[in-house]
């Protein structure tokens, strides 16, 4: 796994979803009654509202299963799993990712450090742990940036200012059967990135705008994102909110050592 494996603004996008949906609380199996806005919203969305309504919806605990998946004419990348964030970060993750070449990955992110599995790294079964705050580590380097300004805060500062214009396209019954209000997002691709990164040079060949089309149910719980960027098309789900996750770390026995470089 390279530091590009994930594509940078897919993995803005599948965090902005992600904490724009709630907070989350301990690493404790999360249980809640109901999930989003205690009321049902009567009217449509704007870009006036939509940063009211969405902070509205956040509890003091909210899990989510998400699934990503980013087709291209190349390969296709899929990323699916359980998480849990919090106000500053997230608190935990457990998520599995197929690089579209026969490659999968395994992520485990409980109490501050990552568990890694996969061709090229480990053995099958077992993991490596990372220290996200290990400056020496190269794994550490590459999967850092998708740790990093993942709370509910960052996401926010990085939405409100990005943000140019949100328009109401449809009401619509989601795959599960959700009812849901799709929506137009549009952002301006450059200050998210600035927000999100600050000081670091832009990656070449970023389109000024990025156009996320995103469905929104009742209670104000993001359901699905759309957006193609450079002729790759990326959607992301969140399915089972407030269903009780629990991750743990894996079996002191299943962690080994590993040669401190990067898999090719």
């Amino acid at each position: 796994m390279t530091a590009g494996t994930i594509p940078r603004l897919a993995t803005l996008a599948l965090v902005g979803a992600l904490t724009l949906t709630g907070c989350g609380g301990d690493d404790q199996p999360t249980e809640q009654a109901d999930c989003g806005s205690p009321d049902e919203r009567t009217e449509q969305l704007t870009k006036e509202t939509e940063m009211d309504a969405l902070l509205s919806a956040a509890g003091e605990s909210i899990t989510q299963h998400v699934r990503m998946q980013v087709e291209s004419s190349e390969q296709t990348f899929l990323m699916e799993g359980d998480g849990d964030s919090g106000p500053d970060a997230f608190t935990s993750m457990d998520v599995q990712m197929d690089q579209g070449d026969g490659r999968r990955l395994r992520m485990i992110y409980v109490d501050g450090l990552l568990y890694l599995s996969g061709e090229g790294l480990t053995d099958e079964g077992k993991f490596v742990e990372v220290d996200p705050d290990d400056d020496s580590d190269p794994l550490a380097a590459a999967m850092k940036p998708a740790l990093e300004g993942t709370g509910l805060a960052d996401s926010f500062e990085t939405w409100e200012a990005a943000l140019i214009d949100v328009r109401f396209e449809s009401e619509e019954v989601l795959d599960d059967g959700t009812e849901a209000e799709k929506y137009t997002f549009v952002m301006d691709t450059r200050t998210a990135l600035a927000v999100q990164r600050p000081g670091e040079p832009l990656p070449s060949g970023v389109p000024e705008q990025l156009v996320n089309e995103v469905w929104i149910d009742s209670h104000n719980l993001v359901r699905r994102v759309e957006f193609t960027l450079d002729g790759a098309r990326t959607l992301i789900t969140m399915s089972d909110y407030c269903e009780p996750i629990e991750v743990e770390a894996p079996d002191e026995d299943d962690v080994t050592q590993r040669p401190r470089k990067l898999p090719r």
